[in-house]
């Protein structure tokens, strides 16, 4: 089963948390254009967490600090599992390093917008959010 690795990127803009979404110009049929975290595959002898270091200095250029592991779960695509990642805040913009070879946009985008909006994120993003902020919710109280 192949391994992907997503990071949950996330900054604080004038008080309000917003998190970084990206979409691919790959084409993934029905999921063409939909924003998900950035991070790919894990490659062989890479663990998650490496993979994602490299994956987000490629695709944006920026080095990123993994911290820990929010879920493994299921993927929109066959014979796939996802880990999705929690990382550092980002205390910077994203502004050069983006490889436009992959990556049609890059976005900043706040917890209502996340959830208001479900047609323009992958299915398993959607999923993943949901539950991660039902859980800030929880440990907020």
């Amino acid at each position: 089963m192949r391994q992907v690795v997503l990071g949950i990127i996330f900054r604080e803009n004038n008080g309000v948390k917003e998190y970084l979404l990206i979409t691919a110009k790959k084409y993934f049929g029905k999921y063409t254009g939909l924003f998900y975290p950035c991070g790919r595959h894990v490659e062989e002898g890479e663990n998650p967490k490496q993979a994602l270091i490299r994956e987000v200095k490629e695709e944006l250029g920026i080095v990123i600090k993994p911290i820990r592991e929010l879920a493994k779960t299921g993927s929109d695509i066959a014979n796939q599992e996802t880990y999705w990642w929690e990382c550092e805040k980002v205390p910077f913009e994203i502004e050069m390093g983006i490889d436009d070879n992959e990556i049609a946009s890059v976005r900043w985008l706040e917890k209502e917008y996340i959830l208001a909006n479900p047609s323009l994120f992958w299915p398993a993003t959607n999923s993943f959010f949901a539950s991660y902020f039902k859980s800030q919710l929880t440990n907020e109280l």
